[in-house]
């Protein structure tokens, strides 16, 4: 039974009592026979279906799209069908290091469809680090200047009972528990919708306002109709550029950032007035990185030691650089390994590893190689490197006195321009200790003397130390090395 547009609805999604009665006391939802209370068993296909031993997503991509409208403009629904595979494409890449997934939309044709599928994909109960939304299809505004989505079922004189508020849309994405948000509105008269989101943004708890970031952006101005081509056009000439030679390094881009690039695919002022992507509501600044936005021409850096060593060691492509006929090889052959007149230092270095415990201050002009000599260190200490067959012969070649034992090393962090809570924090978290951040507690210990809970405090000044880099080394009695560079 497919209900009226405007239908009464309970807010668990089961028919009021008026129409349980009418259709012989039993509730059916999109074709499937429910109980006689009205529950909804899960079904397989259902939008955001997922078993019980799957964990939740922590990215998500939900759209709510529109496409069948009754004129059977068969060029909108190409283009609404370009955009979805566009914005899919972006957020969805499989070659992506962490896709994001997307809730699987049913075809939308009246009001309780697109309320249906809010219920049942559990939008407003959406958790993880990011939520996109993307809203296509007819906008319309209202007399009072409300926003509407028009659906295939919507009666032009009953906006209220018969189309849906954008902003209700929108409202239950924002105030879900997703940390990181971000709404993409692609209608006619989208700018319009930033009176009533401005107004409903006061009633999200100021909390969540804060912690994470709630962006929202509009396609069209708020005079305007959209051209449902335009958007997926500009998208995909700006996937295209970001994959190739826009030289965007960091995984994640910022708000700022795709309105530029979208805007730099425009031609001419006229253009960059009328298509130009226009900011709503602004969670998080021009600059701040959102991982609502996933770069698509980010490309891991290839990592050679495990986690706790990877902020001090040498980075493979400096390491293969050593490696290279540039670094003095006379042949392929020649396993590398090029630090001359650091055989001595790189010595000292090794057998203090050895110590139980104590501090090394390494010394020297900037650009003198203290770091290289630390991450030198780190990197041959790392059994995940050593295991490494195309490394091997690089650790067998160097002089036996100059590498560390193996796991000699146990965190490495970096500590330039850093306060104390910052490295402190990083130390910990390599030894897999979660700190706590309200500060010092004391907890029993199996020896019956009182032992302390890792924990820090965000200090109000930099750490004094004006090093490059710290390395930590813990043996199997619990005492430990540190060498500060300086």
């Amino acid at each position: 039974m497919r209900r009226r547009a405007g239908g009464l609805v309970r807010i668990d999604g089961t028919p009021a009592e008026d129409e349980r009665r009418a259709a012989g006391n039993t509730s059916t939802q999109a074709g499937n026979t429910g109980s006689r209370t009205g529950a909804t068993e899960p079904r397989t296909g259902d939008p955001g279906a997922r078993t019980g031993d799957e964990p939740p997503p922590q990215r998500t991509l939900l759209t709510v799209a529109v496409r069948e409208y009754p004129d059977g403009d068969e060029d909108f629904t190409a283009g609404i069908d370009e955009q979805l595979s566009v914005v899919t494409d972006w957020w969805c890449d499989p070659e992506a290091d962490e896709p994001f997934h997307r809730v699987v939309q049913p075809e939308l044709h009246e009001r309780y469809d697109v309320e249906r599928f809010l219920h049942e994909a559990r939008v407003r109960e959406t958790g993880g680090q990011a939520l996109v939304l993307f809203v296509t299809g007819h906008g319309k505004l209202g007399a009072s200047g409300t926003h509407f989505l028009q659906l295939p079922k919507t009666e032009l004189r009953r906006q209220l009972a018969t189309a849906i508020r954008t902003s209700e849309i929108v409202a239950a994405a924002l105030d879900s528990r997703a940390e990181h948000v971000l709404v993409i509105v692609n209608t006619c008269y989208a700018e319009a919708i930033a009176g009533e989101l401005s107004e409903l943004h006061k009633e999200i708890r100021q909390s969540r306002r804060e912690q994470g970031s709630l962006d929202v952006i509009a396609t069209c101005a708020q005079d305007q109709l959209v051209q449902v081509g335009r958007f997926p056009s500009v998208m995909r000439q700006v996937l295209r550029r970001l994959r190739t030679n826009a030289q965007i390094t960091t995984p994640w881009l910022s708000v700022g950032d795709l309105m530029t690039e979208f805007e730099s695919e425009l031609r001419g002022d006229t253009e960059r007035r009328r298509h130009r992507l226009r900011r709503i509501i602004d969670g998080g600044g021009q600059t701040v990185l959102t991982p609502c936005l996933p770069n698509p021409g980010y490309r891991p850096r290839r990592q050679l030691v495990g986690p706790a060593r990877r902020q001090v060691a040498t980075p493979a492509e400096d390491i293969d650089i050593w490696l290279d006929r540039a670094s003095g090889r006379p042949q392929e052959a020649d396993p590398g390994w090029y630090f001359s007149g650091r055989e001595r230092l790189n010595r000292e270095l090794a057998v203090f590893l050895t110590r139980p415990e104590g501090v090394l201050l390494l010394t020297g002009t900037a650009g003198s190689g203290k770091s290289a000599v630390l991450g030198r260190a780190v990197t041959l200490s790392d059994p995940l490197f050593r295991e490494n067959a195309d490394y091997a012969d690089a650790v067998r070649s160097a002089s036996p006195r100059t590498v560390p034992p193996e796991n000699s090393v146990s965190v490495a962090v970096l500590a330039r321009h850093r306060s104390a809570a910052d490295v402190l924090r990083d130390l910990l978290l390599g030894l897999g200790v979660a700190p706590r951040p309200w500060g010092p507690r004391t907890i029993p210990s199996t020896s019956g003397a009182p032992s302390w809970t890792p924990t820090w405090r965000s200090p109000a000044r930099r750490s004094p130390w004006s090093s490059t880099a710290s390395t930590r080394r813990t043996s199997p009695s619990g005492s430990s090395a540190t060498c500060w560079p300086r």
